[in-house]
């Protein structure tokens, strides 16, 4: 007689670190096609929505400062099958901080809406508190008698 294979099932809210440094985050469900076994992958989607900065970020070539409200548009849901074999990490988690994986990986669009007039300028590494405008005075000490 032979020994009957175990089959294990998982289902959840998993952070995934994929073969080929990839990453995915979603709801994990485990599927079986006869002997074979695949893992679905359904990842949320997460609607459009507006943003206050805590800390500075770049935007295009802009650096905004924090308080800056800023919209950012959706991320469509999407599922997908996936070879086990595939995974070479998975972090079970909760559904907020697959949600927040998700958002901060994903790219897409962002508009700022608008940036607080209060805000300093952040400075870029080798400024000093001086510069405010980046550019330099040389004026100083030039005769200006022609």
């Amino acid at each position: 007689m032979e020994p009957q294979a175990q089959t294990a099932t998982y289902s959840g809210w998993t952070l995934l670190e994929l073969m080929g440094h990839n990453r995915e985050a979603g709801y994990l469900s485990t599927l079986y096609f006869g002997a074979v076994a695949l893992l679905q992958v359904d990842v949320p989607e997460i609607p459009a929505r507006e943003e206050t900065l805590t800390r500075p970020q770049w935007v295009g070539s802009q650096l905004l400062p924090v308080g800056t409200v800023i919209a950012k548009e959706a991320i469509p849901g999407r599922s997908f099958m996936l070879n086990p074999s595939a995974i070479y990490r998975a972090h079970p988690a909760t559904e907020e901080a697959v949600r927040a994986a998700i958002a901060a990986n994903q790219p897409r669009e962002i508009k700022v809406i608008s940036i607080p007039q209060s805000a300093q300028r952040t400075l870029l590494p080798g400024e000093d508190e001086t510069d405010d405008d980046g550019s330099e005075d040389y004026s100083e000490g030039i005769d200006n008698h022609l």
